[in-house]
This record gives structure tokens, sequence and C-alpha cells, in this order.
């Protein structure tokens, strides 16, 4: 998203270039452009606002886990990270995250086992949230899904994806107000 330095400014430019408002016209345009513009500011620090986030990042390829914390810093967030099943559902068992994103083909216990088992265990310990579980893969998305959803995954963030893709998952996954609920 592209935001000028001085709104005010690059809307009367753009309008006075263009011929179409007459300079009477101006101010009311750059104020409504201004309006716009704070908007999508508010928007943006939302989005923005993901540097208290508790991420863990389960993959056991080391390059993806390596992509992953470069897509994840883009939003000031330095995730955890976890290796395979077993240590993912170790690290979540001692750990509150605000969302789990999670390969799906791993070695030794794979994504969907993972899930399943955290799963388990919150529903043993009368969790009040759960913790989103994203399946970050690059499998058939629509062919898997919904052997995704019966492990108790919650959503599918393909891989690859960019920073304006994981920026939309944290938002939705952890700073919506329906999810505002710690565990």
């Amino acid at each position: 998203m592209f935001i000028p330095r001085d709104p005010v400014r690059a809307a009367g430019r753009a309008a006075s270039r263009s011929g179409m408002l007459p300079a009477r016209q101006m101010l009311p345009a750059a104020c409504e452009a201004l309006s716009e513009v704070a908007f999508l500011l508010r928007q943006t620090t939302r989005i923005l606002n993901t540097a208290h986030l508790v991420v863990l990042l389960v993959d056991d390829d080391p390059y993806e886990q390596l992509l992953g914390c470069a897509l994840l810093s883009h939003w000031g967030v330095m995730p955890q990270l976890a290796s395979d099943g077993h240590d993912a559902v170790g690290m979540a068992d001692e750990q509150n995250f605000d969302i789990i994103l999670m390969d799906v083909d791993m070695p030794q216990m794979d994504g969907l086992s993972a899930t399943a088992e955290i799963r388990r265990r919150e529903h043993l310990r009368q969790t009040i949230r759960q913790v989103p579980v994203v399946a970050h893969t690059a499998g058939n998305l629509a062919l898997n899904f919904g052997r995704w959803q019966a492990c108790g995954m919650d959503a599918v963030l393909p891989n690859p994806c960019g920073a304006q893709e994981m920026g939309q998952c944290l938002q939705q996954w952890c700073l919506s107000p329906t999810r505002a609920i710690r565990h």
C-alpha cells in the first residue's frame, strides 16, 4: 500500500493537474483524501500492532523456517521455531501461543497429528480459547482442507505466501476482537 508523504498536497496536485476540480473545491477534495489516508493508517496500524504476538512456526525444512521468519519479521514478530510435530505439541503445552503456523507434511509427527494432539490436550485442560492453528503448506488446498479441518486446524495459509497474506492471517486470527479472550 502506497501512502504519500503529504497526502493533502498529493491530492491537490492530482486534482489541479487533471483539471477536474476548480480551485474552490480543492480543499474539500484534499480533506477527503486526508480522511481516507487517516483511515488507511488506522487500519495499517491495527495490522502492524503485532510485535507483542507469541507465534510458533512449525516446519521441518530450515529454508521454510527462514522464509517464515522473514515474513513474520515484516510484521515485527520473531516466532519460536519447532522442527516437528512432537516439538510443537511440547511447546504448546509449555507456553500460550497467539497462533501456531503448522506445516502439514513432516517426518515423525506430521502437522495433522500434532494439531489433533494439541486440541486433545486443550480439551483436557478445558482452555477458554483454543490457540488458532493455521496450516502453512504447499499442499493441494482445495483437496485437503476438509481433512485439515477435521484434525482441528482453523485455516490454511498457502506456502509460498507474501507479507500481505501473512499480515491478514495475523489480523484475522490474533487481533480480531472476537479472538481477544486469552487462554
